[in-house]
Order: C-alpha cells, then structure tokens, then sequence
C-alpha cells in the first residue's frame, strides 16, 4: 500500500501579522468540517492576545470532533508559547492529544 499524507488543519482567529482573520468563527463547528474532509490533526491557537484564541477553542474542537462516526476523529493539537510546565497539564484537560513545543522559546 503506498504512503498516505497527512492533512493538518489549523482554527486561528487572527495573526500578529494579519490581524482579525475569523473571530467569530465556532470553533467547534470549524473542525467538524475540517475533519469531515479528512483533516488528521487540527492545530488551535489558544493565545489571546495576539491570536485572540483560548482554552474554550480547543475544548470545543475536541468534543465538536469526538464520537463522530463519518470520520475517525483528528487529534487535536494546542498551538500556544509554552513556557511553563502547567501549560502542558492543562492542555491535556481542555482535551488536546498534543502541544507544540518551539525550540527557542525553551
């Protein structure tokens, strides 16, 4: 069987650089439609000030995405500046699989 690539989605309500981009956006009804066109993770940025995003996203990505039965559910990934080892502990109970973790911020 040849090797299939992966699709990650990403729910951003702005950029530094952009400005507002989608902020009243439903995050959780974003990612339904991400993973029903078979997005294998969805990145949530859950910084406020400059990404205007927060913990509520990725909880609403996650159960939006959980138990769905025409696809089998992305993983979820939290994109924030992690720089406490908390940061961690909580994006595992507002429901992420995984975080990004930036080299020079460490």
């Amino acid at each position: 069987q040849s090797p299939r690539m992966a699709l990650a989605a990403e729910f951003k309500r702005a950029s530094p650089s952009k400005g507002d981009i989608a902020v009243h956006l439903n995050a959780g009804e974003q990612a339904q439609k991400y993973a029903s066109a078979g997005a294998n993770i969805i990145s949530v940025l859950t910084e406020p000030r400059w990404f205007k995003g927060g913990l509520e996203d990725l909880t609403q990505v996650r159960l939006e995405t959980t138990g769905q039965a025409e696809y089998s559910r992305p993983a979820v990934l939290r994109k924030e500046f992690t720089t406490h080892k908390y940061q961690i502990t909580e994006a595992m109970a507002a429901g992420a699989d995984t975080i990004l973790l930036i080299v020079a911020v460490l």
